[in-house]
């Protein structure tokens, strides 16, 4: 009896049991993924741990990582080197029951997909994901009365196109900026927004982005990322110790002319926020030098 329903359709989000049947007697089975699908042309593609019949060339799919062929099982306990075979499927409305067209040589033998189970419920339903938040190219000593850019990654993957609230907040609560985004099915976007840090020199701030749920969305544990604490300095200060010293300016000009995002570059000496290291951060520095916090 046969059991199985349209989610097979849902690719990824499911798990199918297989039965294998001679003259209409079951005779075994076993559960594979369903790694993906294609509802035009009426195909799975299949992770089975115990065949790989896309690499022995029995049907056409694909294979996340190429490996020798043939090989035997115990290389499938590495999960990523089980490949993707595609299967047609067909309907038997007399028995009420799918068929993957071509599993078995031996035409005696058939394998109907019993049933199926759904293993990521939330994803079909919206998800909006918060991926990154950085400013000025990953900045944490924030020069005080400066504006600088906050970029934000967000993604839709939820099953509909969406649009939505994102708010950048400082402190949880003090909202830096909010604007209105629209995204496509999978779309990634980064959205910027800018921030004048007129707060209190030489304390702590922790910047976070908030993208407001959408209709029907359950899972938001990921619509909110917090970003890195950042400290408002003096400008000229690169390492935060409230004063402006000969050691700053050999932490600008140590690592002249690094561009991000070389290793070498670090955003804190970037003082103009332009992505490189030049003679106008020396200049800036030097422009301040001796300044010590009161």
């Amino acid at each position: 009896m046969c059991k199985a329903s349209e989610d097979v359709g849902l690719g990824a989000r499911v798990i199918v049991l297989l039965g294998f049947y001679q003259g209409g007697v079951r005779d075994g089975g076993h559960f594979v993924t369903v790694a993906g699908a294609n509802s035009t042309t009426h195909q799975l593609l299949l992770s089975n741990p115990i065949r790989d019949d896309f690499e022995a060339g029995r049907t056409s799919g694909r294979s996340p990582a190429w490996h020798p062929y043939p090989h035997s099982s115990t290389v499938h306990n590495n999960a990523s080197l089980v490949s993707h075979d595609a299967y047609a499927v067909r309907y038997n409305s007399i028995i009420g029951c799918w068929f993957l067209e071509g599993y078995f040589d031996d035409q005696t033998w058939e394998a109907r997909i019993e049933y199926d189970v759904i293993t990521s419920p939330y994803e079909l339903l919206p998800y909006i994901v918060v991926r990154n938040l950085a400013i000025c190219c990953g900045q944490t000593h924030i020069p005080q009365n400066r504006t600088r850019p906050i970029n934000v990654k967000v993604t839709n993957e939820g099953p509909t196109n969406e649009t939505f609230k994102l708010t950048v907040y400082w402190n949880n609560t003090n909202v830096i900026g909010t604007t209105s985004v629209s995204l496509l099915i999978g779309e990634t976007k980064i959205v910027q927004f800018s921030w004048f840090a007129n707060q209190t020199r030489y304390l702590n701030y922790t910047i976070s982005a908030v993208a407001t749920p959408v209709l029907g969305e359950v899972d938001t544990a990921d619509n909110t990322f917090v970003g890195d604490t950042v400290t408002i300095v003096w400008l000229g200060d690169v390492d935060a110790d409230k004063e402006v010293t000969i050691l700053d300016i050999v932490r600008i000009t140590g690592i002249y002319a690094s561009k991000y995002p070389q290793s070498l570059y670090n955003p804190n000496s970037d003082l103009d926020c332009d992505g490189e290291i030049t003679i106008l951060d020396v200049v800036i520095c030097t422009g301040n030098y001796a300044y010590k916090e009161p």
